[in-house]
Parts: structure tokens; C-alpha cells; sequence
């Protein structure tokens, strides 16, 4: 009787975990902007390292650079 009993909360335990996992939200999608104004290659090469980080997390997210300043050396 006792076995019986602890396999059925063993099943309903494992039912539980599958709901809850099937369940648990996905990313949303959000939106992120980067100010960029600096020259210097360390800051540029950061601000490309952290997009493709939260896009590889989060592919459904909209990443915009803003660059002004010493930052459009980027680009130039």
C-alpha cells in the first residue's frame, strides 16, 4: 500500500512539472537601443558584442544603434 502511494505522487509530481514546464511563458519580444558616441574600439566592439548577446537570447528582439559624434567612426 505504501509503495502504491509513493508512486502516485511520484506520477502526479511528474505530471505537474511537465504542465508547469510546458506552460512557463516564452521571451517576449522587446525593443533596445544603443547610444553610441565614442570613438574608442573598445566601447564600439561592446555595443556589437551586446546586441548579438541579446539577440542570441532573444531573437525576437529589436535592436536599434544610435550614433552621433565620435561614434560615427563606426561607420565611416
Amino acid at each position: 500500500m505504501k509503495s502504491l502511494v509513493a508512486f502516485s505522487c511520484v506520477i502526479i509530481l511528474t505530471v505537474v512539472a511537465l504542465v508547469a514546464r510546458a506552460q512557463s511563458p516564452q521571451p517576449q519580444p522587446y525593443k533596445v537601443v544603443f547610444d553610441l558616441t565614442s570613438a574608442d574600439p573598445a566601447d564600439q566592439q561592446a555595443v556589437l558584442r551586446w546586441i548579438r548577446e541579446i539577440t542570441a537570447l532573444n531573437p525576437k528582439t529589436e535592436t536599434e544603434v544610435v550614433m552621433y559624434g565620435r561614434g560615427l567612426d563606426l561607420v565611416t
